[in-house]
């Protein structure tokens, strides 16, 4: 596997990726989608994700990797996130910052193969968690990843990563532009769906009624990126769905 050239930028990466994903789909595609729609093929299992960062879930961490004894556990809920509205649009377009990746997975795992197009964008500053989750990104049909972290990550560090995927990983390591990304994703997508034979270059060509199947969703703690998106999502007439945890 070759390594992704840190100049690559995100409109060259997922504009080469789809048109080498659309050139191998063959007419076995609309099958595959009715098969891997049906009900019975979703995920029944469910798996809870507690980042150290406070002193009670410090403590929790601590008690579970001494694993001296068993303790009863007592869980209020669930209740429902805001994620729920995913099997509403057509085109999923899954942010997160940091443990906030955790509900893009369980989005991911629940519409399987294509019955849905799941695009992950992710921005993490810790390396053992990018690598705890990467063998989960098989997923989604494309991953976009803007590394933070102080430790730096090694080349085979970065291989390993993006070997989770076929060739759908983008990987940078610095600060990613959330907003940028999605009209990058959003434009290539619909430039690839559409019968015009002018590419769409940027969102702003995308007309309203294709917006309009599409739905954004942010998890994480930082507010000025929800609010960019909210923003964002209203000025282009897209659904925006948040969850946040700043306390």
């Amino acid at each position: 596997l070759e390594m992704q050239d840190e100049t690559l930028n995100e409109d060259v990466f997922v504009r080469r990726f789809l048109d080498q994903e659309y050139q191998s789909r063959g007419d076995e595609y609309d099958d595959l989608v009715c098969m891997e729609a049906r009900e019975e093929m979703r995920h029944t299992t469910t798996q809870i994700f507690v980042a150290p960062v406070g002193d009670w879930s410090t403590r929790l961490n601590q008690q579970v990797l001494r694993r001296t004894h068993l303790s009863s556990c007592w869980v209020r809920g669930p209740y429902t996130s805001p994620y729920h509205v995913g099997n509403s649009f057509c085109h999923l377009v899954l942010t997160a910052t940091g443990i906030g990746i955790t509900p893009s997975l369980a989005v991911g795992a629940q519409f399987p193969g294509h019955t849905r197009t799941k695009i992950l964008i992710w921005s993490c500053k810790c390396a053992k968690m990018l690598k705890f989750f990467a063998p989960l990104f098989v997923d989604f049909h494309m991953i976009m990843i803007y590394y933070t972290g102080e430790e730096k990550l090694s080349v085979e560090d970065a291989r390993r990563i993006r070997s989770a995927g076929n060739g759908n990983i983008f990987l940078k390591t610095s600060r990613g532009d959330f907003l940028n990304a999605i009209s990058v994703v959003v434009s290539a997508y619909e430039s690839e769906m559409s019968s015009s034979s002018s590419p769409i270059k940027s969102i702003e060509q995308v007309p309203k009624e294709a917006l309009k199947t599409w739905c954004f969703m942010y998890c994480g703690g930082s507010k000025r990126i929800c609010d960019d998106m909210e923003s964002f999502s209203k000025d282009h007439g897209v659904s925006f769905r948040s969850e946040r945890f700043d306390w």
